[in-house]
């Protein structure tokens, strides 16, 4: 995501200083590619904050260890500025304008440089998955993730396009909303689909780009790539897709699976060691995680006593709710004993000669 959102910003600039010189080239490129990365890196995000929050167990439930204020101030990202649903809408019409062009004999649009693969991608060609036996050399192979990652892609794109003619068809020849309508969940899965694309694509770059400007982190950062591509290949994060839809595409053998969680296994022990260090990378201060299971200091369970004896709830014993309200729940019968307790204390009513005074 980091990458891919340097990749949008990079083009935001450019596009930017050509507007100012009335050239407006760039406006669907930039249209759908923040489009994309905004509708699915939202999700993602959200989803990933969660997951991380149930993997610290009771820890990440608490308040003080910051996951769930930082999930409630992330979660509405995914909603405003254009929810997932509308995004992928739009995603989903220049997808099927790209297959369409593609279909009517094009070879690329210039104004879309980050679809040209749905370009290069020949639906009549028989799409033949590698054999199993060269899988483990493969998978070590970074152009043939992007190739596999791509040939998904497309698969899902033009198999959609084909569900959205029949619906045309079924229509009339019409297309509006309705038509629309039946194949949003296609848009869904395409736009996924080409998010994966995307910061597959980004990543290889700069990859590319660290190898020579600082190879230690490149040679760590190599199988962060390789542990996303494959982790797309095995879940996808998203319903309905994830490895079928890759040995669908003929991207990936059928018999294939277990090699590639072999492979992530193997990817989460390599890379364990340097976790630590990709997450102090980003450089979050502690005044801004507000985290005591986060600190940089790493005085975890100093800060956990210490979050826990400053609670104002923990200066007594018993809290003041057991005796207001629990108590009551637990034991029904002092409700009663409390009551006439309370009525026996109360003063005694006036007199009937004084209230006449």
């Amino acid at each position: 995501m980091h990458f891919a959102g340097q990749g949008a910003e990079k083009l935001y600039n450019t596009a930017l200083l050509e507007f100012k010189a009335s050239k407006f080239d760039a406006l669907t490129e930039m249209h759908v590619l923040t489009s994309t990365l905004k509708a699915v890196s939202t999700v993602l995000m959200a989803d990933g904050m969660e997951q991380c929050r149930k993997c610290m167990g009771g820890h990440g439930f608490l308040n003080a260890a910051g996951v769930g204020p930082q999930y409630l101030s992330a979660l509405p990202q995914a909603t405003y500025e254009g929810d997932f649903v509308v995004l992928s809408i739009q995603v989903g019409q220049q997808l099927l304008n790209a297959v369409s062009s593609k279909m009517k004999g094009k070879t690329s649009n210039p104004k879309t440089p980050s679809l040209q693969y749905v370009y290069e991608y020949d639906p009549a060609k028989p799409q033949l998955p590698p054999k199993a036996a060269e899988l483990d050399s493969l998978l070590q192979n970074h152009d043939f993730l992007m190739a596999a990652l791509k040939s998904r892609a497309n698969y899902v794109h033009y198999a959609s396009a084909q569900i959205f003619q029949e619906e045309v068809a079924a229509a009339g020849g019409k297309m509006g909303p309705e038509t629309l309508d039946t194949v949003k969940i296609e848009f869904m899965r395409m736009t996924y689909a080409h998010a994966y694309v995307l910061y597959s694509d980004f990543f290889k770059q700069r990859l590319t780009e660290l190898e020579t400007q600082s190879p230690k982190v490149a040679s760590v950062l190599k199988l962060v790539f390789e542990l996303f591509c494959f982790t797309v290949m095995d879940q996808s994060y998203d319903v309905g897709c994830g490895f079928g839809d890759f040995v669908a595409a003929g991207a990936l053998p059928a018999n294939g699976q277990g090699q590639l969680l072999r492979r992530i296994k193997q990817l989460l022990k390599d890379i364990r060691p340097h976790a630590v260090p990709l997450v102090d990378g980003w450089n979050i201060p502690d005044f801004l995680l507000n985290s005591v299971l986060g600190r940089y200091d790493g005085r975890v369970y100093e800060s956990l006593y210490e979050s826990t004896k400053n609670e104002p709830l923990n200066e007594t014993d018993i809290s003041e709710g057991y005796y207001k309200h629990l108590q009551y729940l637990l034991h029904p019968e002092r409700k009663s004993q409390d009551q006439a307790a309370a009525a026996s204390a109360a003063p005694a009513p006036p007199s009937a000669g004084r209230a006449a005074l």
